[in-house]
C-alpha cells in the first residue's frame, strides 16, 4: 500500500490529510518548503542588515577609522546679522569725487612726463 507521510504542519489532521488529493498534497508540501526557505533568507538578511547598520554607526570615536573618514554633519554657512542698513553709500552720503584737471594742466603735464622732467 501507499504510505501517506504526515501533514506538513499541525493545523490540518491526519484525517483530512489522509482524504486530501495527491495532487493538492505535492503542492502544499512545496508551498511550505518554499516558506521554509524564504524564513531562511529572511534571517541571513536581517543578519547582514544588522551587520551594516553597525558599520554605518562607526566613526573615529568607536572604532580605528581615522577623523577624516568620519560622516560629517557638513559645514553651515554663518548666518549673518541683519542690519538696519542697506548695502552702499547710505541716504544723505556726501560723495567724494577726484578733481578734474583742466586740460591744459593735463597736456603739461603729459609733456613733462614725456620728457622726463616730472
Amino acid at each position: 500500500m501507499n504510505e501517506t507521510p504526515a501533514p506538513p504542519f499541525d493545523q490540518i489532521s491526519n484525517a483530512d490529510w489522509v482524504q486530501t488529493p495527491e495532487s493538492v498534497k505535492r503542492f502544499v508540501v512545496r508551498l511550505v518548503e518554499q516558506v521554509e526557505q524564504l524564513e531562511r533568507q529572511y534571517e541571513a538578511l536581517k543578519a547582514e542588515n544588522t551587520l551594516l547598520r553597525e558599520q554605518l554607526k562607526q566613526n573615529s570615536q568607536n572604532s580605528s577609522k581615522p577623523p577624516s573618514q568620519d560622516l560629517g554633519k557638513g559645514f553651515k554657512p554663518k548666518e549673518k546679522k541683519e542690519k538696519g542698513k542697506s548695502r552702499g553709500a547710505q541716504f544723505g552720503h556726501e560723495g567724494h569725487e577726484q578733481k578734474l584737471y583742466s586740460p591744459e594742466l593735463e597736456i603739461r603735464l603729459l609733456e613733462c612726463s614725456l620728457l622726463g622732467t616730472v
